[in-house]
């Protein structure tokens, strides 16, 4: 039975030959150093690289590389020359610069700006007048025959004024009133709008963007897997995706997301495309239960890809798995990884859930 540890650079499951233990390794996926653990499951840690500084040929490469960017006459030999000795530096004492005089710019005279202000063009003579009459408050009211012209202008400009703003303010309430009703029975409409097909499922396709599930519970079930004691524990984090038997669309999905390494935002993003699609993912919860939803009833492609069991290295990839997967994604084999997996058929009837376990 082989070795099974994880990558402590990138967390992959790695499985390895037992004649492995205790030597240094490269991770397939990463491509770094990582310790095979002991068959007593002790792991020491690898050891930093060393750098033999007896080893001619590094010395002579770190004296090429020394050499780069000076000219010929300028480079010196190697140090393995006998009777070589460092040519001395010459030093240049640099002379002193004079100490730089200040400008001090000129001083700007602010100029003065006058603003002038137009005087609205009245009697100022009558205005006077009239306003010392009513300061006295002994004469009769004031008309518009007493008032002066400018003033009584100005008067029925203000009377004008008020009607003509209570209109305006009318018709902007009106208009409010009358968009508002119309904002409402559109989002009315826009709840029973179709896909084009009469189906009627566009708001599903709209929760589907948004990276919720849609439609009902459909297939419901338990992945377990069996450890190096022979027992079963939940797969936790194991990814269940399920395919339409026909594939709608021509455009690939990025794989980003779906992997065991990605974050739960890529995965909510990529959820959120493949249900698009007609299909569903999830991932595996802590008891190992998971629960897909589909938009109708058929038949459908079922894939599982364990969290805690690895792939023989030797075990190939069926042809008819890898032409359902080139259909969604652009990178099927990366998507499978090193993970273990299984696939297969199911049929939704449309009415209670169907029940699916599997156990690694």
């Amino acid at each position: 039975m082989p070795i099974k540890f994880r990558c402590e650079h990138c967390q992959q499951l790695l499985g390895i030959s037992r004649s492995k233990a205790g030597k240094v390794a490269d991770c397939p996926t990463c491509g770094r150093s990582v310790r095979v653990p002991e068959l007593d499951g002790r792991r020491d840690p690898v050891p930093p690289p060393q750098l033999d500084l007896d080893d001619s040929r590094l010395a002579g490469a770190l004296d090429e590389l020394a050499q780069i960017g000076l000219d010929p006459d300028e480079a010196a030999p190697p140090a393995t020359e006998p009777g070589h000795a460092p040519p001395t530096p010459e030093v240049i004492t640099p002379e002193p610069l004079a100490t730089p005089v200040p400008i001090e710019p000129p001083l700007a005279k602010p100029q003065d700006v006058q603003v002038s202000i137009p005087q609205p063009a009245m009697d100022r003579s009558a205005t006077n007048d009239a306003l010392s009459e009513l300061a006295r408050g002994g004469g009769s009211p004031t008309t518009a025959e007493t008032m002066p012209p400018a003033v009584t202008r100005q008067r029925r400009k203000s009377l004008f004024s008020l009607p003509v703003a209570g209109i305006l303010l009318g018709a902007v309430i009106v208009g409010f009133g009358a968009g508002f009703l119309v904002g409402q029975r559109g989002t009315r409409g826009s709840a029973s709008t179709t896909n084009g097909n009469g189906n009627g499922n566009g708001a599903e396709h709209a929760a589907a963007a948004n990276g919720e599930e849609t439609g009902k519970p459909a297939i419901r079930g338990r992945i377990t897997y069996e450890n190096e004691d022979g027992d079963r524990r939940p797969d936790r984090q194991a990814r269940v995706l399920v395919f339409p038997q026909q594939r709608t669309g021509q455009r690939k999905l990025d794989i980003t997301g779906l992997r065991a390494s990605d974050s739960p935002e890529d995965f909510r993003s990529a959820a959120a495309a493949f249900r698009a699609l007609g299909g569903d993912v999830t991932l595996v919860d802590e008891d190992g239960n998971f629960t897909i939803a589909l938009p109708a009833a058929g038949t459908y492609h079922i894939l599982v890809l364990s969290n805690y069991q690895p792939r023989d290295t030797d075990e190939e990839i069926e042809a008819s798995l890898l032409n359902l997967l080139s259909q969604y994604f652009d990178r099927a084999e990366q998507l499978l990884g090193r993970a273990a997996f299984h696939s297969a058929q199911i049929r939704y009837k449309g009415a209670e859930p169907e029940v699916w376990d599997h156990s690694f």
